[in-house]
């Protein structure tokens, strides 16, 4: 039966492919008594399990074969074990040594890195020109933005940064929703007009 197994018939297909499971003895007692009666009703079917059972044995005897040429020597393991580093009396003292200096490492980065980072040094806001102040007894909201130094001339402030830069920034907005002041937050010199 060599036709693809979407040829053949769904009970056929359904034998070739439980015939691996049956070679490695990994069949349900029910899969195995279906595969059973089917083949004695197919004869192609059992043609098959016939070939698969017979290249099987073929293989376990030429594994049998090897083993009886070339025995594993009795004293194989003692002498591997011989030969690995840690059978050698002082390599059991390393691991204990060498697993309490990574815990101490361990735990020293994890001290060094959870100490909190010192705050950058605040930038002040710059009050927004021909704007009121916020009222000292209002409620304000700051608000990262991404802002054009071409609006920051606009709104009045002076800068020798290039009017085409895009510069983040925080503005300060009032409870009435206007913008009262603004901080960037890259580098760039800016200061209100008339300061």
């Amino acid at each position: 039966m060599n036709a693809p197994l979407e040829n053949l018939p769904p009970d056929c297909a359904r034998a070739l492919s439980l015939l691996p499971a049956l070679a490695d003895d990994e069949l349900s007692t029910a899969d195995r008594a279906w595969l059973d009666a089917h083949s004695h009703s197919c004869p192609s079917c059992a043609t098959a399990a016939a070939r698969l059972a017979a290249i099987d044995s073929e293989l376990a005897a030429a594994a049998r074969s090897l083993e009886v040429r070339s025995p594993v020597p009795a004293d194989a393991r003692r002498r591997l074990i011989a030969a690995l580093p840690s059978a050698n009396r002082r390599w059991p003292l390393f691991w204990p040594a060498a697993a309490a200096l990574a815990a101490g490492l361990a735990v020293s980065l994890l001290v060094h890195h959870s100490r909190p980072l010192p705050p950058p040094p605040a930038r002040p806001f710059v009050a927004i020109p021909y704007l009121p102040p916020v009222d000292p007894r209002e409620n304000t909201t700051v608000v990262r933005v991404n802002i054009r130094v071409q609006t920051l001339l606009a709104l009045g402030y002076r800068t020798t940064a290039d009017p085409k830069t895009v510069v983040p920034a925080d503005v300060l907005l009032g409870e009435d929703g206007r913008a009262h002041a603004i901080r960037p937050l890259s580098e760039i010199e800016m200061r209100a007009i008339g300061n």
